[in-house]
């Protein structure tokens, strides 16, 4: 069987994914502590950059998915790669937390928007069809990727440069490791490399999917249960998992025992989350979405009920890789559903129309543990509230529709 080109651009997807998400979401917890000895400032004020990061996404999102939809994406990958190294610069010469903060809200977050996810999934949703939920999932792979590499490196940064001078050097990665790389690789779809297109599925339910998706309006998705549903489940989801995470690392080092290395744990939890995605994104193609959002939402809640018992180092580890596994779980999961249900061709719209409703309900997560941490002197509570967070989000799964029941539009024959 001849090689299908789409696998090179879910690889570049990939590899822009790791260095931009694993350069924010899974190395903001390691600013904490240096910020916090430099400024003086609370956990809940230095949270605000994440969590202002992720409002910016949400504002923005609409019209990045949209764009995604109808013009160049490795232009629009390029831009964010730019965008996020001048964040990166700006960041580390801020004279005062609030540059820091401000740095990330306005720059960095736009190269996790353009050169993040929403990128590399939408350029799975286009590239592939009868195994599009499989190629998400190996796209969303990258994610992991670069949790697993870069703690690790950005603990080394901080130790041998300092975290400002560890900014330029990040701002630099971004730049020689995703433009290059995307401009000679990337393109919108088949059809701009002149191949034809991946089949689409046999399901017939999938077949009368991928016609009616150029009926698709801005109206016709907000009007439709299954995107309210989505909004709801993921948005609390999100939340959970962006709390904790971020977290994790000022919750070890709070511990401050011999041997309990942070960045242990977050290679573990990046690990895990790349067999969630192979494993989960592929059973997004035979399985039903709602089965599959409860057992990545179980795994998520056994997780936080480990933390919340303070266990030892090595249950931290388990913790770690059942947080990972779940949310490695859900992320190729969200891109299935929307794929499932409105067509690659509205894919971009979808996803980006998302953003404003699940992003308020997720950025809550990790300045919510933070002022409980503040506040109480404990995470404990943290982990109860988002235990409680994940059964609002299976409430609302379950108003998710299974398939597209609609009747397929009717073909004319040609005359």
């Amino acid at each position: 069987m001849p090689w299908y080109y789409g696998w090179n651009v879910v690889g570049v997807g990939m590899t822009f994914q790791a260095i931009t998400f694993g350069l924010t979401v899974y190395v903001y917890g390691f600013w904490v502590k240096p910020l916090s000895d430099e400024f003086g400032a609370s956990r809940f004020d230095i949270m605000l950059g994440l969590t202002l990061l992720n409002v910016v996404m949400g504002l923005v999102a609409p019209f990045a998915g949209r764009a995604m939809d109808i013009k160049p994406i490795r232009l629009l990958i390029i831009g964010g790669a730019v965008a996020m190294a001048a964040g990166f610069a700006v960041a580390g010469s801020a004279p005062a937390l609030w540059v820091f903060v401000a740095a990330y809200a306005l720059l960095v977050s736009l190269g996790v928007l353009m050169a993040g996810p929403l990128a590399s999934s939408t350029l799975a949703a286009k590239w592939f069809r009868a195994r599009r939920g499989l190629a998400i999932g190996w796209s969303s792979v990258g994610t992991s990727i670069g949790g697993l590499a870069m703690p690790a490196a950005v603990t080394w940064l901080i130790a041998s440069e300092g975290w400002r001078h560890a900014h330029y050097t990040m701002a630099l990665i971004v730049l020689v490791g995703i433009i290059p790389l995307v401009w000679l690789v990337v393109a919108n779809g088949p059809e701009d490399k002149g191949i034809a297109p991946e089949p689409e599925s046999t399901k017939p339910h999938l077949i009368a999917q991928a016609a009616m998706a150029k009926n698709w309006t801005t109206r016709g998705i907000l009007s439709d249960r299954s995107f309210w549903a989505a909004a709801i489940a993921f948005g609390f989801l999100t939340m959970v998992f962006g709390g904790v995470q971020a977290h994790l690392v000022p919750y070890v080092q709070d511990r401050a025992i011999v041997g309990e290395n942070p960045a242990i744990l977050m290679s573990i939890l990046a690990f895990a989350g790349i067999v969630g995605k192979i494993l989960f994104g592929a059973a997004t193609d035979r399985f039903s979405h709602r089965l599959l959002f409860y057992v990545t939402s179980t795994i998520l809640a056994a997780a936080l009920v480990l933390l919340r018992l303070s266990p030892g180092f090595e249950v931290l580890m388990v913790a770690s890789g059942l947080l990972g596994l779940a949310t490695g779980g859900f992320l190729p999961l969200i891109g299935a559903v929307v794929a499932g249900r409105f067509g690659h061709l509205a894919f971009g719209r979808v996803m980006g129309l998302l953003g404003p409703f699940t992003m308020p309900v997720a950025v809550l997560g990790p300045p919510l543990a933070g002022y409980i941490f503040d506040v109480t002197g404990s995470y404990v509570r943290a982990f109860e509230v988002f235990l409680g967070m994940i059964v609002i989000a299976g409430i609302a799964v379950a108003f998710l529709r299974e398939e597209d029941k609609r009747p397929k539009p009717a073909i004319v024959p040609a005359q």
